[in-house]
């Protein structure tokens, strides 16, 4: 997002509008970054050292610059708007969790685009490359194109290794005041839920659902009513959904207050485990 220089990879902030497919990182701060971490990071970082739990810090370069830097934890967390992965952070990250290593993904539209890192004057992973059209992209590979992971030849879909996608998800980007949309609770009974005092089915966190949020496919079940993964979309069919707010009018409410419209669907709150020693990802699901 960072457009010092006069492009990012966003038209919205490039001159005339036009973006660019390789940004660096070699360029100054301008209001993005300190706008990005006041919003997610830095509370993240306060309400852990305020609780007391000890945590190192990385960035994303320094996953995909040393995939071992994981080796020694339990646990790797992820905040806010962590749009933008390579493939090799993604496999990475499904090798940690693989072999026993939990995530915890407080943010959504999570792991959207595949990026690549290329070096930039002669140092290692210091050009952020994202086409955003895959036929523009230079690279041969059908798996390595910089388009949203979903769209790659074969598909990718990023909740194989999230649980969640923003593909249906809601969103509300515009000026107009987003609808209260709470989450309803769908499983009381789980470990994440204790101490909460909440009970099945109660509405909790309107005011936090939005402005992205990510989702899985699902069918209510005949038994229970609660949420089930069709597991037709990536989402693995292990997923258990926790809470999940109805965003599917969002559209609708915009377009009836004179808004151009706005992307209906779904948030949750789910988590899955891998099998055969493998390790779990809970998605909060929500920037």
């Amino acid at each position: 997002y960072n457009p010092y220089g006069g492009q990012s990879l966003y038209d919205f902030n490039s001159i005339g509008g036009l973006r660019s497919h390789r940004v660096s990182m070699d360029r100054p701060f301008g209001e993005a970054f300190t706008t990005v971490f006041d919003n997610w990071a830095q509370h993240l970082v306060r309400w852990m050292a305020k609780n007391g739990l000890a945590a190192d810090f990385c960035t994303d370069v320094d996953i995909v610059a040393n995939p071992a830097i994981l080796n020694p934890y339990q646990l790797c967390v992820s905040a806010g708007h962590d749009e933008y992965w390579t493939l090799g952070r993604r496999n990475t990250m499904d090798a940690f969790v693989a072999r026993g290593g939990n995530m915890a993904i407080f943010g959504a539209n999570t792991s959207w685009f595949q990026c690549r890192l290329e070096a930039g004057k002669g140092v290692p992973n210091r050009t952020v490359v994202c086409y955003k059209d895959a036929a523009a992209d230079p690279v041969v590979d059908p798996t390595l194109k910089t388009i949203n992971f979903v769209n790659l030849t074969p598909p990718n879909p990023e909740n194989k290794t999230t649980g969640l996608s923003y593909l249906t998800g809601c969103s509300w980007t515009s000026a107009l005041p987003r609808p209260a949309t709470p989450w309803t609770l769908m499983r009381e009974e789980h470990w994440s839920m204790a101490g909460t005092g909440l009970g099945r089915g109660a509405a909790f966190g309107a005011a936090y659902v939005g402005y992205e949020c990510d989702a899985a496919m699902f069918r209510l079940g005949a038994g229970d009513g609660r949420p089930h993964p069709t597991a037709t979309d990536g989402s693995p069919a292990t997923l258990r959904i926790l809470a999940l707010a109805d965003g599917s009018n969002w559209n609708a409410l915009s377009l009836a207050q004179g808004g151009a419209g706005e992307q209906s669907g779904y948030a949750m709150i789910a988590l899955f485990s891998r099998g055969n020693g493998g390790g779990t990802v809970f998605n909060a699901g929500v920037v």
